[in-house]
């Protein structure tokens, strides 16, 4: 049942309003949205969004520049920050290729040295000589080489950026700024009810409860130790993947899960993060001649970017995209303590890669966390609150909008099948349960270019028009 607004912008069935932190580089994506949650329905449930602001790749190309971002981030560590924003300042000032001087002594940053003017944190993570290196200057000289993976370092920095801010604030949720929301109607009798109405609200605070509750059952002292592990710690409201992996987890692993005794009683709306051993079980992986050459060596960079690998079977990480989440302050505090640990958490390299890549913040944060809590720590949406914008070119992987365009008109179509359950209301404690429906692109909030790139892909029965415009683009 929709829930009315009381004089003191509480919601009535003590639902409060929910607060959302958006990163964003501003311009007409921050315009978008202000106008997004500013639809009557919109404004009903969530207050005013908050902006946590974009790093643009440019500022992160010098060392003095990334450790600042990085510092913004919470990576460095205090004591060698203390000295950069002291000392070091004067240094660059004088010539900015002595900055990182002030950490080493005169002209000693470019190799380990064994006394150095600011002491190295010992307990490192990598190789001996990483453990010789003052994070900073680690961190500095394995990012010269990424050139295009700049974008997504600057995207994961933003990331911890945002995250610090949802912990220490008390926001609900974290948002990319490339996202559309249902705002449709449901029908009531109450014609009030019925303005008042928000899908993105209801399925939102259908995940949350079934989290919490799934969450405070496992906090209950208990014998079965698997039980006892599925204290939340990262919920997903938006997520997506390539259709074949869509397939998969919807079809096979969240109904997997939902047989599981202890997720029972959450309708089906949330289900554990897929991990990669069982969707490798699954879904074999191909042979080194089935895949397809690629820049790394052969070793998967997955996140957005594995929409090349789709294929019949599915491959590469399951679920990507951070598109809109939340982090307990224990896997806000455990993601950092491993990062600050271990510059390679960040940027790797193979043995036969000539430069370090960046591992992209949708692929980092649920496998740290599930390292450090357990896979069942991690909760993900099977009711999306929050979809991707059809056709909004990625600032990171624009050759696949299409695919991230058929992935999710796929993951609205299917993710409403079969979740929730018929039953009346209790009269004892007033509670409804309901069956929840799938989604299209005319219940969601769409700018008026957006209208017209979905009224172009209902005329066509596809996606083939969106294709065939880039391509006479690039001529």
């Amino acid at each position: 049942m929709a829930a009315t607004n009381e004089p003191d912008g509480t919601i009535q069935g003590g639902r409060r309003k929910l607060r959302p932190l958006i990163i964003t580089m501003g311009g007409q994506r921050q315009s978008h949205l202000e106008s997004m949650f500013a639809h009557p329905t919109m404004s009903a449930h969530f207050e005013s969004p908050v902006f946590s602001p974009g790093v643009p790749q440019r500022s992160i190309r010098s060392a003095r520049g990334l450790l600042q971002v990085a510092n913004s981030a919470g990576l460095l560590p205090q004591h060698e920050w203390e000295a950069l924003s002291t000392t070091g300042e004067d240094l660059y000032h004088q010539n900015p290729l002595t900055y990182l001087d002030c950490l080493t002594g005169p002209g000693r940053s470019s190799k380990p040295c064994d006394d150095p003017v600011v002491p190295v944190l010992p307990g490192r993570e990598g190789s001996q000589r990483d453990k010789k290196l003052h994070y900073s200057i680690e961190l500095w000289w394995k990012s010269k080489s990424i050139s295009r993976e700049r974008s997504v370092l600057a995207c994961f920095l933003a990331h911890l950026i945002a995250m610090k801010r949802l912990v220490e604030e008390g926001f609900d949720f974290v948002l990319e700024d490339n996202v559309r929301v249902p705002v449709g109607e449901e029908t009531c009798e109450a014609e009030q009810e019925r303005k008042a109405y928000c899908e993105c609200a209801e399925r939102i605070w259908a995940t949350l409860d079934a989290s919490t509750k799934l969450s405070a059952a496992s906090s209950i002292a208990t014998t079965n130790a698997e039980d006892s592990n599925k204290q939340c710690h990262l919920r997903y409201y938006g997520w997506l993947g390539s259709k074949a992996n869509l397939e998969w987890i919807f079809t096979t692993h969240a109904k997997r899960m939902r047989d599981r005794a202890d997720y029972d009683d959450s309708d089906g709306v949330i289900f554990p993060y897929p991990t990669v051993d069982e969707f490798r079980a699954d879904n074999p992986v191909p042979t080194q001649r089935e895949c397809k050459d690629n820049d790394n060596g052969g070793e998967e960079v997955d996140g957005e970017g594995a929409a090349e690998e789709e294929n019949s079977k599915g491959s590469g990480t399951p679920i990507w995209g951070a598109y809109a989440y939340w982090i307990s302050r224990e896997g806000y505090e455990a993601l950092l303590s491993d990062l600050r640990n271990d510059v390679g958490g960040i940027l790797w390299r193979g043995k036969s890669m000539p430069a370090y890549v960046v591992k992209p913040i949708d692929k980092v944060l649920p496998r740290r966390v599930m390292h450090r809590f357990g896979r069942d720590a991690v909760h993900v949406a099977a009711l999306p609150s929050f979809v991707r914008a059809p056709m909004l070119r990625s600032t990171i992987h624009s050759q696949w909008d299409v695919e991230f365009c058929k992935s999710s008109e796929y993951q609205m179509l299917v993710a409403g099948q079969g979740v929730g359950r018929n039953t009346e209301t209790e009269e004892n404690n007033g509670t409804t349960s309901r069956m929840w429906h799938p989604l299209y692109w005319d219940d969601l909030w769409l700018t008026d270019d957006e209208k017209k790139v979905i009224a172009r892909r209902k005329d066509t029965g596809d996606w083939s028009f969106v294709a065939t415009n880039n391509r006479e683009k690039r001529r």
